[in-house]
Protein backbone atom coordinates (compact mmCIF):
# COMPACT_ATOMS: atom_id res chain seq x y z
CA UNK A 1 0.00 0.00 0.00
CA UNK A 2 1.05 3.66 -0.78
CA UNK A 3 1.05 5.77 2.54
CA UNK A 4 -1.24 8.54 0.63
CA UNK A 5 -3.75 5.63 1.12
CA UNK A 6 -3.92 5.03 4.83
CA UNK A 7 -3.42 8.72 6.18
CA UNK A 8 -5.84 11.93 6.03
CA UNK A 9 -4.12 13.82 3.51
CA UNK A 10 -6.11 17.13 4.39
CA UNK A 11 -4.80 16.76 8.10
CA UNK A 12 -1.32 16.25 7.43
CA UNK A 13 -0.97 18.92 4.74
CA UNK A 14 -2.96 21.48 7.80
CA UNK A 15 -0.52 19.82 10.19
CA UNK A 16 2.80 21.12 7.87
CA UNK A 17 1.04 24.82 7.84
CA UNK A 18 0.59 25.28 11.89
CA UNK A 19 3.20 26.29 14.77
CA UNK A 20 2.87 23.51 17.15
CA UNK A 21 1.51 25.50 19.65
CA UNK A 22 -1.81 25.69 17.41
CA UNK A 23 -1.98 22.19 17.95
CA UNK A 24 -2.35 22.38 21.70
CA UNK A 25 -5.82 23.48 22.98
CA UNK A 26 -6.19 27.03 24.49
CA UNK A 27 -8.65 26.77 27.54
CA UNK A 28 -9.38 30.53 27.69
CA UNK A 29 -10.16 30.62 24.00
CA UNK A 30 -12.13 27.17 24.19
CA UNK A 31 -14.27 28.86 27.51
CA UNK A 32 -14.65 31.81 25.55
CA UNK A 33 -16.43 29.93 22.33
CA UNK A 34 -18.54 27.67 24.96
CA UNK A 35 -19.95 31.17 26.28
CA UNK A 36 -20.63 32.29 23.39
CA UNK A 37 -21.95 29.31 21.43
CA UNK A 38 -21.49 26.17 22.77
CA UNK A 39 -23.35 24.41 19.81
CA UNK A 40 -21.33 25.87 17.31
CA UNK A 41 -18.00 25.56 19.05
CA UNK A 42 -19.05 21.74 20.11
CA UNK A 43 -20.05 20.65 16.18
CA UNK A 44 -16.48 22.36 14.95
CA UNK A 45 -13.67 22.13 17.41
CA UNK A 46 -15.35 20.46 20.55
CA UNK A 47 -16.66 17.07 19.58
CA UNK A 48 -13.45 16.28 17.18
CA UNK A 49 -11.12 17.68 19.91
CA UNK A 50 -12.71 14.82 22.85
CA UNK A 51 -13.29 11.92 20.13
CA UNK A 52 -11.12 12.20 17.40
CA UNK A 53 -7.61 13.84 18.65
CA UNK A 54 -7.97 12.82 22.33
CA UNK A 55 -5.98 9.54 23.67
CA UNK A 56 -6.29 8.22 27.20
CA UNK A 57 -3.14 7.86 28.94
CA UNK A 58 -2.87 6.01 32.06
CA UNK A 59 -2.60 9.69 33.55
CA UNK A 60 -5.07 11.19 31.96
CA UNK A 61 -7.47 7.75 33.45
CA UNK A 62 -6.10 8.24 37.28
CA UNK A 63 -6.87 11.90 36.94
CA UNK A 64 -10.64 11.78 35.56
CA UNK A 65 -11.04 8.77 37.81
CA UNK A 66 -10.58 10.45 40.81
CA UNK A 67 -12.35 13.94 39.81
CA UNK A 68 -15.54 11.83 38.82
CA UNK A 69 -14.82 10.03 42.43
CA UNK A 70 -14.88 13.04 44.53
CA UNK A 71 -17.66 14.61 42.35
CA UNK A 72 -19.83 11.14 42.89
CA UNK A 73 -19.07 11.22 46.52
CA UNK A 74 -19.71 14.72 47.54
CA UNK A 75 -15.74 15.27 49.11
CA UNK A 76 -12.73 17.10 48.22
CA UNK A 77 -10.06 16.47 45.70
CA UNK A 78 -7.37 18.57 44.78
CA UNK A 79 -3.85 18.49 42.38
CA UNK A 80 -1.27 20.10 41.41
CA UNK A 81 -0.09 19.30 38.17
CA UNK A 82 3.38 20.15 37.60
CA UNK A 83 4.38 18.82 34.87
CA UNK A 84 6.37 18.87 32.02
CA UNK A 85 6.04 20.92 28.55
CA UNK A 86 4.19 18.76 25.94
CA UNK A 87 2.59 16.43 28.96
CA UNK A 88 -1.10 17.08 28.42
CA UNK A 89 -2.02 19.35 30.84
CA UNK A 90 -3.97 21.96 29.55
CA UNK A 91 -5.54 19.00 27.25
CA UNK A 92 -6.78 17.45 30.43
CA UNK A 93 -7.95 20.61 31.99
CA UNK A 94 -9.65 21.52 28.52
CA UNK A 95 -11.13 18.06 28.75
CA UNK A 96 -12.68 17.78 31.89
CA UNK A 97 -14.01 21.10 30.84
CA UNK A 98 -15.92 19.81 28.05
CA UNK A 99 -16.87 16.61 29.41
CA UNK A 100 -18.58 18.29 32.95
CA UNK A 101 -19.82 21.68 31.11
CA UNK A 102 -20.71 19.80 27.75
CA UNK A 103 -22.15 16.87 28.84
CA UNK A 104 -24.61 15.91 26.82
CA UNK A 105 -22.70 15.73 23.50
CA UNK A 106 -20.46 13.36 25.15
CA UNK A 107 -22.96 11.01 27.54
CA UNK A 108 -22.61 8.04 24.70
CA UNK A 109 -18.82 7.78 24.85
CA UNK A 110 -18.06 4.46 27.04
CA UNK A 111 -14.47 5.39 28.24
CA UNK A 112 -16.15 7.97 30.39
CA UNK A 113 -18.72 6.07 32.04
CA UNK A 114 -16.10 3.85 32.75
CA UNK A 115 -14.03 5.92 34.66
CA UNK A 116 -17.31 7.41 36.71
CA UNK A 117 -18.85 10.34 34.27
CA UNK A 118 -22.35 10.19 34.41
CA UNK A 119 -25.66 12.35 34.22
CA UNK A 120 -26.14 13.20 37.99
CA UNK A 121 -22.38 14.12 38.66
CA UNK A 122 -22.66 16.20 35.52
CA UNK A 123 -26.00 18.15 35.86
CA UNK A 124 -24.58 18.87 39.76
CA UNK A 125 -21.19 20.35 39.24
CA UNK A 126 -20.30 24.16 38.40
CA UNK A 127 -17.19 25.01 36.72
CA UNK A 128 -14.95 27.92 37.58
CA UNK A 129 -12.43 28.30 34.87
CA UNK A 130 -9.55 30.30 34.34
CA UNK A 131 -6.64 30.46 31.81
CA UNK A 132 -3.98 32.67 33.65
CA UNK A 133 -2.43 33.43 30.26
CA UNK A 134 -5.15 36.02 29.81
CA UNK A 135 -6.05 36.89 33.08
CA UNK A 136 -7.28 40.19 31.90
CA UNK A 137 -10.21 38.11 30.28
CA UNK A 138 -11.47 37.84 33.94
CA UNK A 139 -14.78 39.82 34.05
CA UNK A 140 -15.18 39.54 29.89
CA UNK A 141 -15.25 35.62 29.73
CA UNK A 142 -13.92 33.40 33.23
CA UNK A 143 -16.40 34.90 35.47
CA UNK A 144 -19.59 34.86 33.01
CA UNK A 145 -18.86 31.08 31.95
CA UNK A 146 -18.68 30.40 35.79
CA UNK A 147 -22.17 31.99 35.93
CA UNK A 148 -23.22 30.30 33.20
CA UNK A 149 -22.16 26.86 34.40
CA UNK A 150 -23.82 27.48 37.86
CA UNK A 151 -26.72 28.45 35.89
CA UNK A 152 -27.11 25.15 34.20
CA UNK A 153 -26.58 23.57 37.43
CA UNK A 154 -29.82 25.03 38.38
CA UNK A 155 -27.82 27.25 41.01
CA UNK A 156 -29.75 30.53 39.85
CA UNK A 157 -29.43 32.99 42.60
CA UNK A 158 -25.49 32.25 42.62
CA UNK A 159 -25.36 32.66 39.01
CA UNK A 160 -27.02 36.47 39.40
CA UNK A 161 -24.83 37.33 41.79
CA UNK A 162 -21.83 36.96 40.08
CA UNK A 163 -22.70 38.60 37.34
CA UNK A 164 -24.19 41.43 39.49
CA UNK A 165 -20.71 41.38 40.82
CA UNK A 166 -19.32 41.74 37.29
CA UNK A 167 -21.69 44.48 35.90
CA UNK A 168 -20.89 46.96 39.42
CA UNK A 169 -17.21 46.48 37.83
CA UNK A 170 -16.21 44.77 41.08
CA UNK A 171 -15.34 40.65 41.89
CA UNK A 172 -17.61 37.69 43.74
CA UNK A 173 -17.19 37.41 47.33
CA UNK A 174 -16.22 33.57 47.95
CA UNK A 175 -18.28 33.51 51.45
CA UNK A 176 -21.18 34.94 49.97
CA UNK A 177 -21.07 33.17 46.91
CA UNK A 178 -20.98 29.90 48.94
CA UNK A 179 -24.05 31.10 51.38
CA UNK A 180 -26.23 31.29 48.11
CA UNK A 181 -25.51 27.68 46.94
CA UNK A 182 -28.76 26.32 47.58
CA UNK A 183 -28.85 22.86 45.83
CA UNK A 184 -26.54 20.14 45.96
CA UNK A 185 -23.79 21.73 43.70
CA UNK A 186 -20.36 20.44 43.86
CA UNK A 187 -17.67 22.99 42.25
CA UNK A 188 -14.98 22.22 39.95
CA UNK A 189 -11.88 25.18 40.04
CA UNK A 190 -9.41 24.70 37.08
CA UNK A 191 -6.19 27.36 36.91
CA UNK A 192 -4.28 26.79 34.49
CA UNK A 193 -0.49 28.55 33.52
CA UNK A 194 -0.37 29.45 37.56
CA UNK A 195 3.45 30.23 37.36
CA UNK A 196 3.45 31.25 34.07
CA UNK A 197 1.31 34.54 34.68
CA UNK A 198 3.80 34.64 37.64
CA UNK A 199 7.21 35.33 35.33
CA UNK A 200 4.79 37.25 32.52
CA UNK A 201 2.72 39.79 34.75
CA UNK A 202 5.00 40.47 37.95
CA UNK A 203 5.71 44.06 36.51
CA UNK A 204 2.20 44.48 35.13
CA UNK A 205 -0.14 45.96 37.97
CA UNK A 206 -3.51 45.47 36.27
CA UNK A 207 -2.49 41.47 34.96
CA UNK A 208 -1.18 41.06 38.17
CA UNK A 209 -3.55 41.99 40.40
CA UNK A 210 -6.20 39.69 38.04
CA UNK A 211 -3.81 37.08 38.82
CA UNK A 212 -3.54 37.64 42.38
CA UNK A 213 -7.50 37.81 42.85
CA UNK A 214 -8.08 34.72 41.18
CA UNK A 215 -5.49 32.92 43.48
CA UNK A 216 -6.70 34.48 46.96
CA UNK A 217 -10.57 33.72 45.62
CA UNK A 218 -9.43 29.81 44.78
CA UNK A 219 -7.72 29.74 49.12
CA UNK A 220 -10.98 31.21 50.01
CA UNK A 221 -12.93 29.51 48.28
CA UNK A 222 -11.83 26.26 49.30
CA UNK A 223 -11.81 27.18 52.82
CA UNK A 224 -15.66 27.94 52.40
CA UNK A 225 -16.87 25.09 50.94
CA UNK A 226 -15.04 23.05 53.36
CA UNK A 227 -16.76 24.84 56.28
CA UNK A 228 -19.95 24.25 54.66
CA UNK A 229 -19.40 20.44 53.92
CA UNK A 230 -19.51 21.01 50.15
CA UNK A 231 -17.71 18.79 47.61
CA UNK A 232 -15.30 20.40 45.53
CA UNK A 233 -12.35 19.55 43.15
CA UNK A 234 -9.80 22.46 42.24
CA UNK A 235 -7.44 21.64 39.67
CA UNK A 236 -3.99 24.19 39.30
CA UNK A 237 -1.78 23.64 36.56
CA UNK A 238 2.19 24.60 35.32
CA UNK A 239 4.46 23.87 33.40
CA UNK A 240 7.63 22.07 35.25
CA UNK A 241 9.83 24.83 33.95
CA UNK A 242 8.16 27.82 34.55
CA UNK A 243 7.93 26.66 38.45
CA UNK A 244 11.79 25.99 38.77
CA UNK A 245 12.15 29.75 37.52
CA UNK A 246 10.00 31.09 39.85
CA UNK A 247 11.89 29.23 42.71
CA UNK A 248 15.24 31.14 41.31
CA UNK A 249 13.32 34.49 41.68
CA UNK A 250 15.29 36.22 44.55
CA UNK A 251 13.07 39.54 45.81
CA UNK A 252 9.89 37.75 45.21
CA UNK A 253 6.73 39.69 45.28
CA UNK A 254 3.06 39.34 47.29
CA UNK A 255 2.04 37.61 43.94
CA UNK A 256 4.71 34.71 44.55
CA UNK A 257 4.09 34.35 48.18
CA UNK A 258 0.33 34.10 47.18
CA UNK A 259 0.88 31.15 45.19
CA UNK A 260 3.07 29.35 47.43
CA UNK A 261 0.07 29.43 49.88
CA UNK A 262 -2.32 28.18 47.51
CA UNK A 263 -0.09 25.08 46.46
CA UNK A 264 0.98 24.70 49.96
CA UNK A 265 -3.27 24.26 50.59
CA UNK A 266 -3.27 21.87 47.69
CA UNK A 267 -0.59 19.70 49.35
CA UNK A 268 -2.21 19.97 52.78
CA UNK A 269 -5.69 18.10 50.76
CA UNK A 270 -4.41 16.17 48.68
CA UNK A 271 -0.37 14.32 48.35
CA UNK A 272 1.43 14.99 44.83
CA UNK A 273 -0.27 12.51 42.79
CA UNK A 274 2.44 10.41 40.77
CA UNK A 275 2.15 11.67 36.89
CA UNK A 276 4.61 10.67 34.13
CA UNK A 277 4.59 11.34 30.29
CA UNK A 278 3.79 9.44 27.48
CA UNK A 279 4.52 6.14 27.21
CA UNK A 280 5.89 4.84 23.73
CA UNK A 281 2.95 2.95 22.99
CA UNK A 282 0.70 6.13 24.09
CA UNK A 283 2.57 8.29 21.58
CA UNK A 284 2.74 6.42 18.95
CA UNK A 285 -1.26 6.44 19.34
CA UNK A 286 -1.56 10.02 19.37
CA UNK A 287 0.73 10.33 16.30
CA UNK A 288 -1.75 7.93 14.29
CA UNK A 289 -4.47 9.77 15.54
CA UNK A 290 -2.97 13.09 14.27
CA UNK A 291 -2.53 11.43 11.07
CA UNK A 292 -5.82 10.67 10.41
CA UNK A 293 -4.39 6.82 9.93
CA UNK A 294 -5.90 3.83 9.50
CA UNK A 295 -3.69 0.60 10.15
CA UNK A 296 -0.99 1.02 12.71
CA UNK A 297 1.95 -0.35 11.28
CA UNK A 298 3.01 2.86 9.00
CA UNK A 299 5.80 4.12 11.75
CA UNK A 300 9.09 3.53 11.31
CA UNK A 301 10.17 1.01 13.99
CA UNK A 302 13.16 3.38 14.75
CA UNK A 303 10.17 6.11 16.09
CA UNK A 304 9.99 4.29 19.74
CA UNK A 305 13.35 4.32 19.63
CA UNK A 306 13.29 8.55 18.79
CA UNK A 307 10.61 9.09 21.43
CA UNK A 308 12.28 6.94 24.55
CA UNK A 309 15.26 9.22 24.26
CA UNK A 310 12.61 12.61 24.03
CA UNK A 311 10.77 11.84 27.46
CA UNK A 312 13.82 11.05 29.31
CA UNK A 313 14.13 14.07 32.03
CA UNK A 314 17.80 14.09 31.29
CA UNK A 315 16.62 13.51 27.74
CA UNK A 316 19.90 13.81 25.25
CA UNK A 317 18.09 15.83 22.79
CA UNK A 318 18.74 19.40 22.39
CA UNK A 319 15.30 21.27 23.55
CA UNK A 320 13.45 18.10 23.86
CA UNK A 321 10.34 19.66 25.42
CA UNK A 322 9.44 21.06 21.59
CA UNK A 323 9.26 17.50 20.46
CA UNK A 324 6.81 16.65 23.75
CA UNK A 325 4.60 19.30 23.09
CA UNK A 326 5.48 18.38 19.09
CA UNK A 327 3.72 14.91 19.98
Amino acid sequence: YKLRDVIDLKRVEWLTTVAPDQLAPQLGAVVRELLVNEERHLTGEGLPFVKTTTVLTDTFKMILGRVFSALRENREFTVWLNMDMGSGKTHLLTLITYLLYSYEAFKEMKEYRELGLDENIAKSTALFVVDLRTPSELRTTFLPFFARSLEKAGEYEASRYILECVGRGGHPEASELVRKLRRDTRLVIIVDELHHAILTYRATESERRWVKWVVDFTVHLMNYLRHHRRGFVVLVASARRDYERVLQIEDKDELSFTAENLLSQLARLEPVLETRWLSVWEAEKIILRRLGASREDILHPMLGKLVERVVKAESDIPQAQHLRSLI
